[in-house]
């Protein structure tokens, strides 16, 4: 036995996998079923809900980084198609009136 040995990959049994599959399930529903319930039912994406979803993601061990990157994205997403369903919405009611 090396003395690097103890870096060595060991292989898991199909016991040990079956558990570290059945935790890592159990985080993947838990982590889903948080960010579920911030967005769920919400009809505008402000300034609550982004608050929500950063506490979710940074004690979910997702990153402060990540989850600033995650939210940025959001927000840019948001003015992006904000106007765009705004003039939609102006549309569709101008349409209307001429009916």
């Amino acid at each position: 036995m090396g003395l690097f040995d103890f870096f060595k990959k060991k292989e898991s049994t199909p016991q040990e996998q079956q558990a570290l599959d059945t935790g890592l399930e159990k985080t993947k529903d838990s982590f889903f079923s948080k960010i579920t319930k911030v967005v769920a039912g919400k009809s505008t994406v402000d300034d609550d809900v982004l608050d929500d979803l950063e506490e979710v993601l940074v004690t979910s061990d997702v990153g402060v980084s990540t989850t600033l990157k995650i939210i940025k994205r959001i927000q840019d997403r948001v003015a992006t198609i904000l106007p765009i369903l705004n003039m939609v919405t102006t549309n569709h009611t101008l349409l209307w009136w001429w009916v």
